[in-house]
């Protein structure tokens, strides 16, 4: 995988077959599209680079992390050919270089987008160098789906460093492209550039004038450029875990993909990252907003990963007209409700218009029954508030966080703890789905003093821990995840308000909803009391973690409170999700966050 957040590459290799296969991808080159399956990161095409005489060849490929170079060797007899290559970090082009030894070979490279899902793709020449453009459009052009937005990339392909170059084919190959024989000792480089509409009014214009003013000092300042700015990453943080060399080796590994994959603010890296090689990505390869979005920003704030840390908020926020919609058309009240899977300049990847409204979708809205997507939204934003104090992130963020808070206040449910003398009336709305008002001796709730609310408790309904199309959990109640991530909010909004010294006048009313939320559920199993994924609904599930996330990343639960931390800590034992493909990046830390010894930990990494 190589790629500098905004420019990606995936390198496959089929010896017995062959070609070498560069796949390309660019951060901003996707369909602008709602519904499922009808819009979300799509892949440009990519480079072959066929070389017949190492056919059936042997091979080797190694990644130097700390200059983010990767270095392919490919023998066949005394033949032999290495291919070294990297992604600018500071510009988007990728260079690779071909050298031979033993005997001179012949090689054919090709240019080619990918078509699929309605794209639209063309393919030239000019001046020596091969170029490509796939573009998804919009109107009748754009087929059955067109594109909500236009999208258009460009990408140009040059060989330099080869006397014979010429656009052919090859001996007893019917595929034409850049043919060149590469000499022993001899250096050829192939570069390839690629812009979209995002980077430029026309991309392939901007694209070829980049490859066309390239020169070999050029590619070595590029080269130098690139280097300094990896060291400049790597130089952020340092991580030693001794006598655990394939930890650190993991660790740096993660690190580099953060580096490689995560630069645009604009178009941040969804399910499967940077990089995308199919038109049909398992699960529109969104942004899903049920953990899978904000864990990849996890650790980067500890990290001191800034850069990283700030790819994640543009897409929430430019969500929020159609997350209000939704508010108000699903449930009557104020604030933002995001559905499952989202895509960059407010898409909605997720949406199936056509089915009936039920417990998972509503309005064509994909909900699974969840009400917890926007808080859980605001983990990444709290992290990276906490470890910075930046005030002007603070302003910028504060408006989608003030929306999360009004959501919770209309949504939550206050349930008086003693109810002798007080008439309690849960009054009816005209929407079905919207929850209860509490009406106390004939007063809305919300209008009532906070120094007059009787003691009670606010409650969660209606809100499934899991996605309800697996458990049918949609009725469950105080799920211990939206329960975490609620305290979350209002301890976000408290702390954000007070330094931004706004809405003073309602952090009375925030700090009785967060002192006087319902604890977390509980029971008995094999002998220990730990965490119920909810106090009605869903009692345990074994697979996942999202009956943990409230410890973390909720941080909800710690070890300033000894009995809840021994909870956590029976909870772990109970769950063992140690080898989980689902959410295996959150239990550990969870583990940690409440005491669990550090040797289990170790043996089960």
């Amino acid at each position: 995988l190589l790629g500098n957040g905004g420019l990606g590459a995936v390198i496959t290799a089929q010896p017995d077959s062959w070609p070498l296969k560069f796949w390309v991808m660019k951060s901003n080159f996707c369909k602008l599209r709602h519904d499922h399956r009808k819009g979300g990161p799509r892949p440009f095409g990519g480079v072959d680079i066929d070389i017949p005489a190492i056919k059936g060849s042997t091979w080797r490929s190694e990644q130097d992390i700390f200059p983010a170079i990767t270095t392919c060797r490919f023998s066949r007899g005394e033949t032999n050919v290495l291919a070294r290559t990297f992604i600018a970090a500071t510009d988007d082009i990728l260079i690779i270089e071909l050298t031979a030894e033993g005997a001179a070979v012949d090689v054919n490279t090709r240019l080619w987008p990918i078509p699929g899902r309605g794209s639209k793709e063309q393919t030239g020449r000019k001046d020596g160098i091969q170029w490509a453009t796939k573009a998804f459009v919009s109107g009748p052009e754009g087929g059955t789906h067109p594109a909500e937005i236009p999208t258009l990339a460009g990408c140009a392909l040059t060989v330099m460093g080869a006397k014979d170059a010429a656009f052919g084919v090859l001996p007893g190959q019917t595929a034409t492209g850049t043919v060149f024989k590469l000499e022993p000792g001899k250096t050829v480089t192939i570069v390839l550039v690629m812009q979209s509409n995002f980077d430029a009014k026309e991309p392939l214009d901007a694209a070829l004038a980049k490859v066309a003013g390239l020169t070999p000092e050029k590619i070595k300042d590029l080269e130098q450029a690139h280097r300094q700015w990896w060291r400049e990453f790597w130089a952020q943080s340092l991580v030693e875990i001794e006598d655990e060399p394939r930890l650190q080796q993991a660790y740096y590994a993660c690190t580099y993909e953060q580096g490689a994959g995560m630069r645009d603010k604009d178009f941040p890296p969804g399910l499967f990252a940077l990089w995308i090689t199919g038109d049909d990505p398992n699960w529109a390869g969104d942004y899903h907003l049920n953990f899978d979005f904000q864990s990849q920003y996890y650790s980067l704030s500890k990290n001191n990963r800034l850069e990283q840390m700030a790819t994640f908020d543009q897409p929430i926020l430019e969500f929020m007209p159609r997350a209000r919609w939704y508010a108000d058309v699903c449930l009557g009240i104020r604030g933002v409700y995001y559905p499952v899977g989202i895509w960059a300049k407010g898409m909605e990847t997720s949406r199936q218009p056509g089915i009936r409204d039920n417990g998972s979708v509503d309005h064509g809205g994909v909900f699974l029954g969840q009400k917890s997507n926007a808080a859980y939204c605001l983990v990444p934003m709290a992290a990276r508030w906490y470890h910075w104090y930046d005030l002007d992130y603070a302003k910028k963020v504060y408006p989608f966080v003030v929306e999360v808070a009004n959501f919770w206040e209309d949504y939550l449910q206050y349930e008086p703890a003693d109810t002798n003398g007080v008439a309690l009336v849960a009054s009816a709305s005209t929407n079905a789905r919207a929850p209860k008002v509490m009406t106390i001796n004939g007063v809305p709730f919300n209008q009532i003093p906070v120094s007059k609310i009787p003691a009670g408790r606010y409650v969660i309904a209606s809100d499934s821990i899991h996605e309800n199309i697996h458990t049918g959990g949609g009725g469950d109640m105080n799920g211990v995840l939206s329960l975490g991530l609620v305290r979350n909010a209002f301890e976000l909004i408290l702390d954000m308000s007070k330094e931004l010294k706004v809405d003073a006048d309602r952090r009375e009313r925030w700090e009785h909803i967060l002192k006087n939320m319902s604890k977390f559920p509980t029971f008995e199993k094999d002998g220990k009391t730990v965490f119920r994924f909810t106090e009605k609904g869903t009692e345990w599930v074994a697979d996942n973690s999202v009956g943990t996330q409230h410890i973390y990343p909720a941080g909800a639960v710690g070890l300033d409170d000894t009995k809840l931390a021994e909870i956590g800590r029976n909870t772990i034992t109970a769950k063992s999700r140690w080898n989980c493909d689902n959410g295996v990046n959150s239990f550990y830390p969870s583990a940690v966050r409440v005491g669990y010894d550090p040797k289990v930990l170790l043996e089960r990494l």
